[in-house]
């Protein structure tokens, strides 16, 4: 059904498809300013900020170690590389 509003002199029903679209754009306009003004924030525990801090440290320092690993691995194969390729005045000779 509807919401009924009566006047003092008749009654008018709204239709569910206003009062429903209605409430949608209110929600819209809502999400929007909650995005325009940033959602409320939580009072940081220290503590908790402290733990959260230390674990992305050591999360940062174990790829830190991956990452160095492979820079290290891809230099040695640098190195063997230009060890067993000919040098160009050898090659020269040779021919």
């Amino acid at each position: 059904m509807g919401i009924s509003i009566s006047p003092s002199f008749e009654t008018f029903q709204i239709p569910n498809f206003l009062i429903l679209r209605s409430r949608v754009l209110i929600a819209e306009n809502q999400q929007k300013l909650g995005r325009l003004f940033g959602k409320p924030k939580q009072e940081a525990n220290t503590l908790t900020t402290l733990d959260k801090l230390n674990e992305t440290l050591e999360m940062l320092e174990k790829k830190e170690k991956v990452l160095v690993k492979k820079a290290d691995a891809e230099v040695e194969k640098a190195k063997e590389f230009i060890q067993e390729r000919p040098t160009s005045t050898t090659s020269m000779m040779s021919t």
